[in-house]
C-alpha cells in the first residue's frame, strides 16, 4: 500500500513538472523569436497592442536601438494605461541607466534616492590600538 501511494505521489511529481515544463516553453516563444529576429519590428507586429507585453517589447526594442525618446514615450503610455506596475519600474528603471551618458546627474540622484544610499557618514575610526603601549613601563610596576 506504501508502494503504491510512493508511485502515485512520484507519477504526480512527474506530471506537474511535465506541465510547468511545457508551460514554460510555450512562454519563451515569443522571447526566443524576438531575441534572434533580424527585423524585431516585424516580430513585434505580433504583439497585442495595450498589453502589458506590447509595451515592455517595445520599450526593450528601442532602448537596445538606442532610440531613448522613442522608449520614454512607450514608458509614459504604459504607465498611463496600465499603472505603476513592476514591470514599469524596472523598465523605467533600465531607461534611467541607459540615459546616464546623456544626463549623469540625474542618473545618479535616481540610483541614491532608489538604493537609499545615505553618503554623509563619519570616516571609520581609526585603530585605537595602534597607539596603545606595546611594553610595561617598570617605573610603574609596584613590586
Amino acid at each position: 500500500m506504501l508502494r503504491f501511494y510512493l508511485n502515485l505521489l512520484l507519477t504526480l511529481g512527474m506530471l506537474a513538472v511535465g506541465a510547468h515544463s511545457a508551460r514554460g516553453q510555450r512562454e519563451i516563444g515569443f522571447i526566443e523569436k524576438f531575441a534572434l529576429a533580424e527585423d524585431r519590428r516585424q516580430v513585434l507586429g505580433e504583439l497585442i497592442p495595450d498589453t502589458e507585453e506590447y509595451f515592455y517589447y517595445h520599450c526593450l526594442h528601442y532602448q537596445i536601438q538606442g532610440q531613448l525618446p522613442e522608449a520614454q514615450a512607450i514608458l509614459e503610455a504604459w504607465r498611463a494605461k496600465l499603472g505603476d506596475v513592476a514591470s514599469v519600474r524596472n523598465m523605467q528603471a533600465r531607461q534611467r541607466l541607459l540615459n546616464y551618458g546623456e544626463n549623469p546627474r540625474q542618473t545618479l540622484d535616481f540610483l541614491r534616492d532608489e538604493l537609499g544610499l545615505q553618503l554623509k557618514h563619519a570616516p571609520p575610526a581609526r585603530d585605537r590600538a595602534a597607539a596603545l603601549p606595546n611594553a610595561l613601563d617598570n617605573r610603574q610596576l609596584d613590586i
